[in-house]
């Protein structure tokens, strides 16, 4: 009976975690669904976001009613320069943000299969199943690390993928992808995982 209550337990204990795991990563990307603006990509900025097609739509009335004054040579140079690195600061925080969350999420479910190994009153099929979740694990984040270091190589600055039940969500530093780049970064992924195109979410960030 003892030993029962324990592999409840155990069971109980994995499946939270699961749980946990794929309502943060929903919550994650239909939130980055949610923040799509005109452009169809995502704002890096937790703050606020921007609907461009409205954004130009004002600024152009703005500009032909004389309201707006409009900064010339140098002084429009750099105040582009200071947008630019100002979107790229936040754009590579967003990705730090993002990868500390990854390497939660895999320290959680890994400290949970470490506990059905160590119990001496689990099975032998338990911890035959704690090893292979182990070993998949371990195969994931090798793949990531390849699949992303693949991906900067076609030219993107920042990206993070997460691989889980054979599907891979990749979050790319873009401020829009054209189908040439979504084709590339499929190709990658398929050539490196095993994971099918049709499993593939792709979200571009600014």
């Amino acid at each position: 009976m003892k030993t029962m209550f324990g592999k409840r337990q155990v069971l109980i204990a994995t499946l939270v975690v699961a749980l946990g795991l794929a309502i943060y990563l929903n919550f994650q990307f239909n939130k980055a669904g949610e923040d799509f603006t005109a452009t169809g990509t995502l704002s890096s900025s937790s703050s606020e976001t921007y609907n461009y097609g409205d954004a130009a739509y004002v600024n152009a009335s703005e500009a032909s009613s004389g309201d707006v004054s409009t900064p010339e040579g140098d002084d429009a140079s750099t105040a582009d320069e200071g947008d630019a690195s100002a979107t790229q600061t936040q754009g590579s925080a967003y990705f730090v943000e993002a990868r500390l969350n990854r390497e939660q999420s895999r320290e959680e479910a890994v400290d949970v299969l470490k506990d059905v190994l160590a119990d001496a009153q689990a099975d032998d099929s338990a911890k035959t199943e704690a090893l292979a979740a182990s070993a998949k694990i371990a195969q994931n984040v090798k793949d990531e690390g390849e699949i992303e270091n693949l991906i900067k190589a076609k030219g993107f600055t920042e990206c993070m993928v997460y691989i889980e039940d054979d599907k891979a969500n990749v979050i790319v530093q873009s401020d829009g992808l054209l189908p040439s780049e979504v084709a590339q970064i499929k190709d990658v992924i398929t050539s490196n995982a095993q994971v099918s195109a049709d499993n593939i979410t792709i979200v571009p960030v600014e």
